[in-house]
């Protein structure tokens, strides 16, 4: 009797856990707004250059974007992306360090510009964030505000170094005006080496004739 009260009692303390449980208890937290444009993009992007940040919830580095403050829309291009290499970053490598800062605030949208150092050089990623009812979230990134090198303009390509010379490493090119193509730039590499050398040569056959 008393081992059958015992499981009876156990029952019901059961089921009133389950009853005073809150709602959408042990699920993911939802997605919120940041407080400023800049902790927008600054949650966004540190993952990419900050080994502190791996485990953060946030991170478009290991693909968890479920409490990133971004856009529906820039959420679902996220999750679906094909290219060869990671679009919000432009590039396969991870980054030395990345600098945020604000570029122009209307009160909506903002614009946020963000240097990508590398060793080699470095670009420039502007995101464009907008102001929702719980704060502001990323919608859009561009190289250096160019319209046509948009997130959305599959595929997202690189953007250009503004030192060094050359693209971004490891994408595919968006053809956007701006950036010089991958096969365009080696064959214009290939023709300098081989006018160097023909000229090379024909330095040296000169002094032989003489």
């Amino acid at each position: 009797m008393f081992a059958k009260r015992r499981s009876l009692f156990s029952l019901v303390l059961f089921v009133a856990a389950l009853l005073l449980a809150p709602a959408g208890a042990g699920a993911a937290p939802a997605a919120a707004g940041a407080a400023t444009p800049e902790e927008a993009v600054s949650t966004l992007v540190l993952p990419f250059y900050s080994p502190a940040a791996n485990g953060n919830a946030c991170n478009a580095l290991r693909g968890r974007f479920a409490t990133c403050p971004i856009s529906d829309r820039l959420r679902a291009r996220l999750e679906s992306a094909t290219e060869n290499g990671n679009i919000l970053s432009r590039s396969q490598n991870p980054p030395q360090t990345v600098s945020v800062s604000l570029l122009s605030n209307s009160g909506t949208p903002a614009e946020v510009t963000t240097r990508w150092a590398y060793g080699a050089g470095s670009y420039t990623i502007t995101f464009v964030v907008v102001k929702q009812a719980d704060g502001w979230v990323v919608d859009d990134t561009t190289c250096a505000g160019t319209a046509e090198t948009s997130i959305y303009n599959a595929p997202a390509g690189p953007c250009p170094f503004n030192t060094g010379g050359g693209l971004a490493p490891g994408m595919p090119s968006t053809g956007s005006a701006t950036s010089t193509p991958w096969g365009l730039g080696l064959a214009l590499g290939s023709l300098l080496v081989l006018t160097g050398a023909g000229l090379s040569w024909r330095r040296r056959n000169g002094r032989r004739a003489h």
